[in-house]
């Protein structure tokens, strides 16, 4: 219960002022307990942050189950997750307070908890690849992957020698 308090009155009071601005006198007020309580269920405010980013990382883990159609393809999928995950991330009132702060204030606390989330996100990515990529392999052998590798590999080198650009992924 007084745990429950202390997350909504954190929340609430993350959301409107912002990490830095809020105290843990202000949590413990704002939740009618003392700061020894607030401190009992929580270290610091960056753990009171910690726990909202793994709170928004396993909303965006649900987000993924109910968005993901295994009969449509590897790229549609991805395409569907990916969107809907911005599309969440543009609706959550804590995220987008806490994304901007980091951007004004460069806070490194701040910025460090939220690449939490994006490697969630590339994580995802990545096992929906290596899982397309064995269903070839299964498919067709090692030698597709192999030829696909190269043509992208020809393709992309030609794009960026088209824009006058390194390619990403040649430094």
């Amino acid at each position: 219960m007084k745990e429950e308090q202390i997350i909504q009155a954190a929340r609430e009071l993350f959301t409107v002022y912002g990490y830095k601005r809020v105290s843990m006198d202000e949590i413990a007020k704002k939740a009618n307990v003392t700061k020894r309580t607030v401190y009992s269920y929580f270290k610091s405010k960056e753990d009171l942050l910690k726990y909202f980013i793994d709170e928004e990382i396993r909303t965006m883990k649900k987000i993924v189950e109910e968005t993901e159609n295994h009969e449509l393809s590897y790229f549609k999928n991805v395409h569907n997750v990916i969107y809907r995950l911005l599309e969440y991330k543009g609706e959550s009132k804590f995220l987008k307070s806490i994304i901007k702060e980091s951007e004004i204030f460069e806070n490194r606390i701040i910025i460090e908890n939220l690449k939490q989330i994006d490697l969630e996100i590339q994580k995802y990515i990545k096992q929906r690849l290596q899982e397309a990529i064995d269903k070839i392999r299964d498919k067709y052998g090692n030698d597709k992957i192999i030829f696909a590798d190269m043509k992208s590999e020809k393709k992309e080198n030609v794009n960026a020698r088209k824009t006058n650009k390194k390619s990403y992924w040649r430094k």
